[in-house]
């Protein structure tokens, strides 16, 4: 039976996870000016207990104020500077710290992950920015479909009715497909709702015909650019600090949120501990680069350089598809509100100039 002390508690819970998900949105918001300063303070000879005490006085977030409260005393302790927030920061940033203690270039990993992670904001912003105005479009383009079918067409019905007069057969139409338009839309966005809702629970080996539809939905080319990216731009970072391969890939499986990286670093560090190749670990539903990177490094030995060399090609075509995805999206857009509007104002606004001219005739 539900009781009001197993509401308290359940009720607990989810503010508690909700709270943790901020603050670790927060912390990761913050700390790449945070590494940034205490590289600068490291670089130059300032101790590691100093540098943190300075940057925690002149840092303006309060969760990284925190991160560096708890960072001074584990440095006071003797403590690991990896175990601090371990279970808030992510475990690849985790294993990045530690592999920095061990190898002693603290300084140089704290100045990439911060230099990765800004030009990594700074794009996504700039993507954001580019996919802005096709948003605006479609939100008018809502706006008007409801509009147009709830006050508009129901205006010009009670008004053929109130004079007794047929409706037009124009008018009639346009009603009728904007009486369909809207649930059709709603039927397309609940069958892709529940396609994704689909692949999320789905656990087991999908099918040849499950993988060719996937392969030919829109925008399936542009996830996969984008899922390579993310996993080279982690597994560089990893890897450039010294941070073994197999190590690397178990640490992005151990992240709080279960999602494709967790299981294709889950798949990945099997391939590996059964001995596979480069090539053979990062086969899947990458982006082609991938593999020709990964056998360029089986001849050269540089992983590091392939992961960052897939990590910069995948980036930048990321966004070259995005730019012409928008070039042709917006013009569309535009031209399929103008026919939208154009067309129902026609057929609407015509019919009754002419029963006025006939009345005035």
């Amino acid at each position: 039976m539900w009781s009001h002390e197993r509401g308290n508690r359940v009720t607990g819970i989810i503010h508690a996870n909700r709270g943790g998900w901020l603050m670790r949105r927060r912390l990761q918001t913050e700390l790449p000016e945070v590494f940034v300063l205490l590289s600068t303070l490291l670089t130059v000879g300032i101790g590691i207990e100093e540098a943190v005490e300075y940057a925690r006085k002149v840092s303006r977030g309060k969760v990284s104020q925190k991160y560096l409260a708890e960072l001074r005393n584990a440095v006071r302790d003797g403590s690991p500077i990896s175990s601090v927030y371990r279970d808030i920061l992510p475990a690849w940033l985790t294993m990045l710290l530690q592999s920095a203690e061990m190898t002693g270039e603290l300084p140089l990993v704290f100045q990439n992950w911060a230099a990765q992670m800004t030009e990594q904001r700074r794009w996504r912003s700039e993507l954001l920015k580019k996919a802005s105005y096709p948003l605006v479009l479609l939100a008018g383009t809502v706006i008007t479909m409801v509009v147009i079918g709830t006050v508009v067409l129901p205006q010009f019905e009670r008004m053929y009715g109130a004079m007794g007069l047929p409706v037009p057969a124009t008018t009639l139409i346009i009603a009728s497909i904007w009486g369909v338009l809207p649930k059709a839309v709603s039927l397309t966005a609940v069958l892709f709702a529940l396609l994704w809702l689909a692949t999320r629970l789905w656990r087991g080996q999908p099918s040849a015909a499950w993988n060719w539809l996937c392969k030919r939905l829109p925008g399936t080319q542009l996830i996969r650019i984008h899922r390579t990216y993310q996993l080279s731009f982690a597994l560089a970072l990893l890897t450039e600090a010294g941070v073994p391969l197999l190590d690397g890939v178990s640490s992005l499986s151990r992240t709080k949120s279960k999602n494709w990286l967790t299981t294709a670093a889950e798949q990945i560090a099997k391939q590996v501990t059964d001995g596979a190749t480069l090539s053979q670990c990062f086969r899947g539903d990458y982006d082609s680069m991938l593999a020709l990177q990964m056998s360029r490094a089986e001849v050269s030995g540089d992983l590091p350089d392939a992961l960052r060399k897939t990590e910069i090609f995948t980036r930048q075509e990321f966004a070259r598809r995005v730019d012409r995805l928008q070039q042709w999206l917006e013009p569309a857009m535009s031209l399929m509100i103008g026919l939208l509007v154009g067309g129902t104002m026609f057929s609407l606004y015509v019919p009754m100039y002419t029963l006025i001219s006939n009345v005035a005739g």
